[in-house]
């Protein structure tokens, strides 16, 4: 099976071939690589700041979210480059570029699988956690979490390599230009293998992505309730203090002189550094803050990937070879840029809303200067 040859246009395909030459120029090229580009950086610091807040229970999860997140942005930083010679090179060079960019797609399958683990484990942690919080931590110790997510990693990685095996490279003449480009060479069982392959990715998506929406209502749920009682109890702190503070200076009047009340004391509690006490919020309510909005920006940036798996089984033709590959190439540009975002927007999500995420980046970015 040749990765280069391509199928003959039909008028079945609603997307032209100048539709799609925009849209992966726009998409693959530009706004993916500079994604990607984001998402390597970003994670590279996310991997270094978890690793000076401690690796434990907590954030085990998160480090290994970041490590793959970081390797899917370097292989995308790469898979836009071979993208940029295959929309914007000359032929020879186009042609050429096309078997990188099948082996970068290919690659990006194992830490794809990684961080859809990793979310999945995070979902799962904080869940329990609300469930069972006295023995959270001894079930889901930063050992176990690492070993199936690992687990996971390995069984991809072995997915990959059984596919691929006996791939290679030859160079090749096209018939009808006579241009001498790259090919890649698939084994003649890929076809079997890549299905074998994509059951077991398949099932994992479905699965993970089932889990990770049912703990997000759960998490939401609960974080709802949380900020509830915090606010309840913020409102009756403040009613409490702030009748002390008003029996406190009827007091003083009538022991001091009423021009100099004792509200006016820098050692006298004030209303603010009362109520300050009773804030709403906690480093517990911070964590459910961030594992809701990384699993809702998960759910969200996988629907595009879900939709393109949904049509490549459902559609006749719709694949990178069929009658509508056009239309299946555009779902996957979709996905790309989706799943690129993902990778690179967590980082916000952490300096915003984890003070000690916050803390550590600081500290680390005070000592760089």
């Amino acid at each position: 099976m040749n990765a280069t040859t391509h199928a003959t246009p039909t008028s079945d395909d609603i997307v032209s071939d100048r539709v799609l030459w925009i849209a992966a120029v726009t998409f693959r090229v530009c706004i993916n690589s500079a994604l990607s580009a984001g998402a390597f950086i970003a994670n590279v610091i996310n991997t270094i700041v978890f690793k000076r807040m401690g690796i434990d229970h907590a954030t085990e999860s998160f480090f290994l979210l970041s490590l793959a997140d970081g390797t899917l942005g370097f292989i995308g930083v790469f898979g836009g480059l071979s993208n940029g010679m295959r929309y914007l090179g000359p032929s020879q060079l186009a042609s050429s570029a096309y078997p990188f960019y099948i082996v970068f797609l290919a690659a990006a399958t194992v830490p794809s699988l990684t961080s859809l683990i990793s979310t999945t484990v995070i979902a799962v942690l904080r869940c329990c956690s609300v469930a069972m919080p006295f023995r959270v931590r001894t079930v889901f110790t930063a050992r176990r979490q690492r070993f199936f997510i690992l687990l996971c990693t390995v069984l991809s990685l072995a997915f990959l390599i059984y596919g691929l095996h006996g791939t290679s490279f030859a160079v090749r003449k096209h018939p009808q230009t006579n241009v001498t480009f790259l090919a890649i060479i698939f084994h003649p069982d890929y076809v079997e293998r890549n299905r074998q392959a994509d059951v077991y990715r398949g099932v994992m998506f479905y699965m993970c992505f089932t889990i990770v929406n049912v703990c997000l209502v759960v998490l939401i749920i609960a974080l709802r309730r949380s900020y509830k009682f915090r606010k309840e109890s913020y409102r009756a702190g403040t009613t409490t203090t702030t009748s002390s503070i008003r029996s406190d200076q009827t007091g003083s009047k009538n022991q001091t002189d009423p021009q100099t009340p004792n509200q006016t004391d820098p050692q006298s509690p004030t209303k603010r550094e009362y109520s300050g006490r009773f804030k709403p919020g906690s480093k517990e309510a911070q964590v459910f803050t961030v594992v809701v909005l990384v699993s809702a920006l998960f759910t969200i940036c996988n629907i595009p990937a879900m939709v393109a798996s949904i049509l490549r089984q459902a559609v006749p033709g719709m694949n990178n070879v069929g009658r509508l590959r056009k239309s299946f190439d555009i779902s996957l540009i979709t996905a790309e840029c989706s799943l690129m975002f993902n990778a690179a927007m967590n980082i916000v999500i952490y300096l915003k809303f984890n003070s000690r995420y916050y803390a550590a980046f600081s500290e680390i970015m005070r000592r760089r200067k």
